[in-house]
Formats: C-alpha cells, sequence, structure tokens
C-alpha cells in the first residue's frame, strides 16, 4: 500500500460506486413497490446485522455499539455486485413483469445508505463510551450526529431530483444528438457530486444524490438513457473498485490470537 495511497484507493472507490448507483438509479421504477422497496430495505439488514451483533457479543465479547456497528458493516448489500448482476436479468427480460429487478435494484440502493447513516451513529457512541471517553471533547452530541446526516440525505435528495429534473432540456434536440452530451454530463456528475460533497463536509449527501439525479434522468428521457455507454465504462471501473478494495487488505495487520 505504499506505493498505492489509501486517499487516492478511497477516491477510486466513490467515484467506481458512484458511477454504478447512477446506472441503477436510471433504472429505478416506484410505480406500486413502494411498500415492496422499503420492507426488502430494512428488513433483511436489520435482521443480518442484529445476527450478527449478537454473535460479535457472544464470541469476542466486545461493547453492543461495536457489534451493532460491524453488524451493519456486514449487513450492506454491495451495490457493484448486486446491480449489474440485475441488469443484465432486467435485459434477457428476467422478472421483468413483476419488476423484480428494479425493485431490488431500488432496495439495494437505499439499503447501503441507510447501512452508512447507522454505521456511523453506532460507531460515534461507541467511540464516546470508550474508556477515557476517546471523541469525547472533539465530538458532537449524539442527537446532531442522528440530525446532521438526516439534513445531508434531505439536502442530497433534493439536489438529485433538481438537477436530474433540469435534464429534460435535452429533449429539445434530437437523441442521436444529445447521446454523448448526456453521457459526458451524467459521468462529470457521478466524479464531481462524491469529490464535492467530501470536500464541503456533507459525505452522507453524495450517493442519495446520484441515485436520484439518475433516477430523474430516467424519467426526463426514457429510454434514450446513455445506458449503454455507463455499461461499457463500467467495465474498465469495475477492475480498480474491487483492485483497490482488496489492495486495502492487509493481513499482517489482523491480530492472529
Amino acid at each position: 500500500m505504499q506505493h498505492y495511497p489509501e486517499s487516492f484507493a478511497s477516491w477510486i472507490r466513490m467515484v467506481c460506486l458512484s458511477i454504478i448507483l447512477l446506472r441503477g438509479g436510471m433504472e429505478l421504477d416506484f410505480k406500486g413497490k413502494g411498500l415492496t422497496v422499503v420492507l426488502l430495505t430494512l428488513i433483511p439488514q436489520v435482521s443480518e446485522a442484529t445476527a450478527s451483533a449478537l454473535a460479535t457479543r457472544w464470541i469476542f465479547g466486545m461493547p453492543w455499539a461495536l457489534c451493532f456497528a460491524q453488524g451493519f458493516t456486514l449487513g450492506a448489500v454491495s451495490p457493484a455486485v448486486l446491480v449489474p448482476s440485475l441488469m443484465i436479468l432486467q435485459k434477457a427480460n428476467y422478472g421483468t413483469k413483476k419488476g423484480i429487478p428494479t425493485t431490488l435494484i431500488a432496495a439495494s440502493s437505499f439499503d447501503d445508505i441507510i447501512a452508512i447513516t447507522v454505521f456511523g451513529i453506532f460507531l460515534t457512541v461507541a467511540m464516546n463510551e470508550a474508556p477515557g471517553q476517546i471523541l469525547a471533547e472533539e465530538s458532537d452530541p449524539l442527537w446532531w450526529e442522528v440530525l446532521y446526516n438526516i439534513i445531508q440525505i434531505v439536502v442530497g435528495l433534493i439536489l438529485g431530483l433538481g438537477i436530474g429534473w433540469c435534464m429534460r432540456f435535452f429533449n429539445k434536440c434530437s437523441s442521436a444528438k444529445t447521446k454523448w452530451p448526456k453521457f459526458f454530463f451524467t459521468l462529470f456528475m457521478a466524479i464531481t457530486v462524491p469529490v464535492l460533497s467530501t470536500a464541503v463536509n456533507f459525505p452522507e449527501a453524495k450517493f442519495i444524490c446520484i441515485i436520484f439525479f439518475g433516477y430523474m434522468c430516467y424519467q426526463c428521457w426514457g429510454e434514450d438513457k446513455p445506458e449503454h455507454e455507463l455499461g461499457l465504462l463500467w467495465r474498465f471501473c469495475q477492475p480498480f473498485l474491487f483492485g483497490s478494495v482488496g489492495a486495502a487488505v492487509i493481513f499482517a495487520k489482523v491480530d492472529v490470537s
């Protein structure tokens, strides 16, 4: 990792994940599936996180807050694995009559946002409860952490819908002329939103913004969305995403005992 700095690898992971969530957003369809998406987002994740937290408490005797922080790490779905696979099924017309691929894409997208938010809350609690209160002097109160996360999600939602609504201006020209401008603008959004949100200390806003930006693009453009071009780009992004994740796993730092 000395030749592969973590800050750079982290940026690569953020942008690659942003691109796949943008593709997922362009497939979202909530008609008649609202309750199903909510249940699929919450029930599997909370069940898995709770079971994992109980196992961690029983096996390692860790504090409850750290147990649940760890549980929501494992409970999160990987959009980088799930979304491309479901899009392949969608194109092959598997489960499309019941809207199964689009429902799962929507649930997996929201699943990650909830997992990241809840993980941050439990980690803050764990650090404040640690012996000597490691972060007590420099951290914010728990109620502010929760409120701040909610504010970030709402701001990201509004910005994503607002910028996506503006994409209807591309419809004034023929789809053949706007194919590449659409692709480059959506790619520009996928790269700049994670970078800017991190720079202004609004990290939880980035992925919800990208998902709903993609959703509004689909509402405005229909099947004229640059899905094929983004799919080709993803083939090149995929090795960088999983390669950077693998490079960050350093077994020498694991205490074998």
